[in-house]
């Protein structure tokens, strides 16, 4: 009858020699080692098989236009901005017709599945902008709550009011961007239009939106005037 532990012995043996072991590896150990499953990286790949580009040629321009983004640090790659302008090398392409893509065009639908791939494909990762940071202070806070409550105590809801300001930065680029890599930000560009909102405590009543700019008559407005707009407007010199 044959020795069922003879490939057990040469085995150890094989391991010993192989690994410049001083002795024999015990049975015990080559026993978990050959029952340990293999890692799952080792035997299947961690992605699905990347399909080559159906347009090549129009992937390669847009990729070209994200670096120059980024390049020139300008934070407006995003999902929408870049089906645009995949759309706009498309349309270009198609005019010009110099190219052997044009069935391959005609077919591109620029969906989700299409960005995700293009993005896999090169790297690109939604990142962001990294820049100014601040906060607020919770104690400060707390404390202005407090003394506010105290204040409007005596009152009815509906005769509360509370007046908030905001800035709309309407010159103000993304703070996330796609990117190959991490971007700096660019000093911010603070033209704004200042945007007062009303309203009373249960919500009974909300007066509209009153927008604060520098201007007494805004170029934009053209011909019109304040009340031609259907807005509330009034003119600061801080805006």
């Amino acid at each position: 009858m044959a020795n069922p532990d003879v490939k057990g012995i040469e085995l150890r043996k094989w391991a010993r020699k192989t690994f410049s072991l001083l002795r024999d590896p015990p049975k015990s150990s080559m026993s978990a080692w050959l029952s340990t499953t293999v890692a799952t990286e080792c035997t299947q790949t961690a992605y699905k098989t990347l399909h080559r580009a159906h347009a090549p040629t129009l992937e390669s321009k847009l990729l070209q236009w994200i670096r120059k983004c980024e390049e020139w640090s300008v934070p407006i790659v995003s999902g929408p901005t870049m089906r645009v302008k995949a759309k706009q090398i498309r349309d270009q392409m198609l005019a010009r017709n110099d190219h052997d893509e044009h069935s391959q065009l005609l077919r591109l639908k620029f969906s989700n599945g299409w960005l995700h791939r293009f993005k896999t494909r090169f790297g690109l990762k939604s990142r962001r902008v990294y820049g100014e940071a601040a906060s607020a202070s919770e104690r400060s806070v707390d404390e202005g709550r407090r003394n506010l409550l105290t204040i409007t105590a005596g009152y009815d809801k509906r005769d509360i009011y509370n007046l908030d300001e905001t800035a709309y930065f309407y010159c103000a680029t993304p703070s996330k961007a796609v990117c190959t890599k991490g971007m700096p930000g660019r000093k911010k560009v603070k033209k704004w239009i200042t945007v007062a909102v009303t309203s009373n405590t249960d919500g009974s009543s909300k007066w509209p939106l009153l927008l604060i700019g520098t201007a007494k008559k805004p170029r934009c407005f053209g011909p019109a005037t304040v009340s031609d707009m259907g807005v509330v407007y009034a003119a600061s010199k801080k805006g």
